[in-house]
């Protein structure tokens, strides 16, 4: 039965005869608890309040710091600080939800919107089996000829399938005549990876799936922008999801929206999935009431990690984020949250119970109504008593 606890003692005997017996022993049998209150995809957290933080595309939906760019391509059409430049009659559109580039240039407009060092841009990405394929920084005009981006009159740092089919390269330009490409080993061509380039003072470095590939000592200090791009048109496309540019915001919070359980229950174990690169900082707190309209004057009470237990009764529930970066290219995510909670454990107490402010054991509460007591060492903390007269 939930809620119960059972109390067992073993016995035993040997063949001829000799008992023994165990220590008194107990176990507590729980009431069944659920994912009552969680926040996963981009829809779940629109509905709670962001200051200083978005909704990254990233993981179907994360709360992150603001950054300089945060696209997802999910049309109908390019967004408006994006353009489609064709190389060979081809062109950039959004289908089901991406950007698939195909014998084109797809890159942030205006030219004048340019990144410096200390810059990072991550993308979630699908390379098909084509050559010069890039996803990257870039320097230049929008032109397709001389001095547009990519054309090897000014710096680059990108991935990139080059002159081949099958392999995905790590290439960087720091200037017309000076190129760096390095063969990623593993198989990345024809499926979705999160891609992500971090541009430092003296070096550009190379990540997939959270892993560094690549670490190109080079030195780019003139501006670039993010631009995507396949030159072939006909054969393979490469397709983005979405593509994230720093810097990100110092600082900020999210808060989510009130969780009314319609009834009082019992708040268990908070648990998420987030990502705190070094110099990042991700903290939640959790604040309960029993209606909606009392939450805002509860008092937040952090959760000191995920999978930690409240043990706390109340109807209402909600919780906050608040996310730090002293390095401007990260940002720390908090990409899933859940509350666990079950019905309440009441405790039926039989007999006569009384506060009686005149201590006359008569059966009635004299005078007093509900008296608070002095807590007494030996009552558990959080005991609730309700005192029903059962004949009137």
């Amino acid at each position: 039965t939930p809620g119960s606890t059972y109390f067992c003692q073993v016995q035993s005997a040997d063949c001829s005869g000799n008992l023994s017996t165990g220590p008194l022993r107990s176990f507590a049998i729980p009431f069944p608890s659920s994912n009552c209150f969680q926040d996963i995809t981009s829809a779940d957290f629109a509905q709670g309040t962001q200051t200083g933080t978005s909704i990254s595309p990233a993981q179907d939906g994360a709360i992150s710091l603001i950054p300089a760019i945060s696209q997802p391509f999910n049309g109908p059409a390019l967004p408006a600080d994006w353009q489609s430049f064709p190389w060979t009659g081809g062109s950039a559109t959004i289908v089901m939800g991406a950007v698939v580039v195909d014998g084109a240039r797809c890159n942030t407009v205006p030219a004048t919107s340019t990144y410096g060092p200390g810059s990072s841009m991550e993308f979630s990405a699908i390379f098909g089996a084509g050559s010069f394929q890039h996803i990257g920084f870039g320097g230049g005009s929008d032109a397709n000829g001389t001095g547009g981006i990519y054309n090897g009159d000014d710096p680059w740092a990108m991935f990139s399938t080059g002159s081949s089919t099958t392999v995905l390269k790590a290439r960087v330009s720091p200037a017309p005549g000076t190129y760096y490409d390095m063969d990623i080993p593993g198989s990345y061509i024809g499926s979705s990876h999160i891609y992500r380039i971090y541009w430092k003072t003296n070096s550009i470095e190379f990540y997939i799936d959270g892993i560094l590939v690549h670490t190109q000592a080079a030195t780019i200090s003139s501006p670039m922008r993010p631009a995507i791009s396949d030159y072939n048109i006909g054969s393979a496309v490469v397709t983005v999801d979405w593509m994230e540019v720093s810097p990100y915001n110092g600082a900020g919070q999210f808060e989510s929206r009130i969780l009314d359980a319609g009834m009082q229950k019992q708040w268990q174990t908070a648990s998420w999935n987030a990502s705190s690169p070094a110099g990042t900082q991700l903290q939640v707190y959790y604040r309960v009431a029993n209606s909606p309209a009392g939450i805002s004057s509860a008092s937040w009470i952090l959760i000191p990690a995920s999978g930690t237990s409240l043990n706390v009764v109340a109807q209402c529930i909600q919780y906050k984020a608040e996310l730090s970066s002293t390095d401007p290219a990260l940002s720390p995510r908090l990409l899933d949250i859940s509350f666990q909670c079950s019905d309440v454990q009441w405790i039926s107490i039989s007999g006569n119970v009384w506060n009686d402010v005149d201590a006359m054991n008569d059966n009635m509460v004299n005078n007093s109504g509900l008296l608070q007591v002095p807590p007494n060492p030996g009552i558990p903390s959080g005991l609730r008593v309700y005192l029903v007269n059962t004949a009137t």
